[in-house]
């Protein structure tokens, strides 16, 4: 990949970097579920798991599926629009939404996953509110407002939320527990998909566009949670951010200035570090040169 040879400072390193982190991981043999939801351990393992579960019920207690499968039958059934036509606007909705998210491939890793998600939860807020209040007019131009809204409301979730939420588990949990955890992870978006699926016809029955006005503050809540407690991603090894676990612990990880800069790492920055681990060898480790980096 690097187009180097083998014995480059820069493949050496790069090799030592990763072989030197495994060996750490394998030292203590697999982990154990009760290790896996355990915050009495060097990387914090359980702080690292909830972490990783938020984008992933961010994803469904944003309300995005309260609206992705029932969209049809609210525009038939609350908006006045005919079969075929509620049919023609949802297909049109979901089209604009698998083309919008290609974005975020080019600007997640400079913007951040934090600001992508806490922008992305912001504008989502926004579209619920007033999607509510349209559902609540009940007029022609309330009508349109709302599929206008909801059309928003789903660039509004890819662009940021969307992406993330499927990324950053992966990321941010330690290479011994990362398949249990991003399982965990996994299980709890789609128990949370099964339950917004199931309460959204009995919510709207019960209390018609007010439901939206529910899914508004909860959008908005992720704003405060992401900044508080989570850390950036972007640019960052793992083993990296296994350091920002290890020489830095807190609950509000989000306040540390340290913890939230979006690197942006050039090739001769990547290359000085992997020459770091070649001429170090076996004499300091991965966390020495991490902290050094």
């Amino acid at each position: 990949l690097l187009d180097k040879d083998d014995h480059d400072p820069g493949v050496t390193g790069q090799l030592n970097e990763i072989l030197e982190a495994i060996n750490l991981e394998a030292a203590d043999g697999e982990a154990s579920w009760s290790e896996v939801f355990s915050n009495a351990t060097k990387s914090r393992n359980l702080q690292r798991v909830l972490l990783g579960m938020g984008p992933y019920m961010m994803n469904q207690w944003s309300g995005v599926n309260a609206l992705c499968y029932y969209l049809a039958y609210i525009f038939e059934r609350y908006l006045g629009f005919s079969t075929q036509m509620a049919l023609i606007l949802a297909s049109v909705a979901f089209t604009q939404y698998a083309v919008m998210s290609w974005p975020p491939y080019f600007y997640m890793d400079k913007l951040g996953r934090r600001w992508s998600v806490i922008l992305s939860s912001a504008g989502c807020a926004i579209c619920m509110a007033v999607i509510a209040g349209c559902l609540l007019a009940k007029t022609s131009a309330g009508a349109a407002g709302a599929v206008a809204f909801s059309f928003l409301f789903l660039d509004c979730f890819t662009l940021g939320i969307l992406p993330v939420s499927w990324s950053y588990s992966a990321e941010i949990q330690p290479l011994r527990v990362r398949n249990k955890a991003t399982a965990v992870g996994v299980f709890s978006h789609w128990l949370s998909n099964f339950v917004v699926v199931m309460i959204t016809p009995i919510a709207m029955n019960a209390i018609g566009g007010n439901y939206f006005w529910i899914w508004a503050i909860v959008c908005a809540s992720f704003c405060p949670l992401t900044y508080f407690f989570a850390i950036e991603t972007s640019g960052r090894t793992l083993e990296q951010i296994d350091q920002m676990f290890h020489s830095r612990p807190r609950v509000l990880m989000g306040l540390d200035e340290k913890n939230t800069k979006v690197i942006r790492t050039t090739a001769a920055d990547e290359e000085n570090r992997f020459k770091a681990f070649a001429a170090m060898g076996e004499k300091g480790g991965v966390e020495e040169v991490e902290e050094k980096s």
